[in-house]
């Protein structure tokens, strides 16, 4: 069964994905178009399972494999995601999806999702997302110096003293690990540019949008 699961590893992260966007647009037209509240908790629920089956494949990945593959690389960006920003997530993807039915059905948009930030105020939202970002940056590097560490100790034994210096060449000798963080470091300094860009040119009142009609 591992055996199995092993060489088809990345058709079941896609079908794994699959089935949690269909399953959450189809809750979603369930909570917001018709008014089926408890949807949302469907979601929560099938979001839990889906999580732990991820985390299954990168187990059964890292008993397959010898040293930290792509695969574990996007297994523990994902799982860390969901933990550190799934929840601001859903609450913003929460709050736009209230606008556009009300827009469509012609309705008034609840108060709760009706108020825009400018100003200061959306310049603290947009840093702290920023913060989430950087933990999430920091937060996943640990996990992977981690893993160097524990996969390669035995094989390359740690110089006296050296062990940062260690950890560099190591994680160095990892193909994936050397192009996932050069993606992710440009990536990082594209978000701190926009996210910055909301201290010294904040977004003014009459640049937005009135949601309330």
């Amino acid at each position: 069964m591992f055996d199995f699961i092993a060489e088809h590893i990345w058709q079941f992260l896609v079908i794994a994905e699959a089935i949690f966007w269909i399953t959450m647009l189809t809750a979603i037209t369930l909570k917001y178009w018709f008014g089926h509240k408890k949807a949302a908790f469907s979601v929560f629920v099938f979001t839990i399972v889906n999580e732990l089956w991820i985390l299954f494949l990168g187990i059964v990945d890292m008993r397959q494999s010898n040293e930290l593959t792509g695969f574990q690389i996007i297994i523990i960006i994902l799982l860390l995601y969901t933990l550190l920003l799934g929840k601001h997530q859903m609450q913003k993807i929460d709050r736009s999806l209230y606008r556009v039915v009300a827009r469509i059905k012609k309705e008034q948009t609840p108060a709760h999702v009706r108020e825009v930030k400018y100003g200061k105020d959306k310049a603290i939202e947009e840093m702290k997302l920023f913060g989430l970002h950087v933990l999430l940056f920091l937060s996943a590097h640990a996990v992977f110096y981690l893993f160097v560490y524990f996969g390669n100790r035995e094989l390359n034994p740690v110089p006296s003293g050296h062990l940062i210096d260690w950890l560099r060449g190591q994680f160095q000798l990892n193909e994936s690990l050397v192009q996932m963080n050069k993606i992710w470091s440009v990536v990082l300094l594209l978000d701190a540019l926009i996210s910055f860009s909301y201290l010294f040119l904040p977004k003014k009142p009459d640049e937005t949008k009135d949601l309330s009609q």
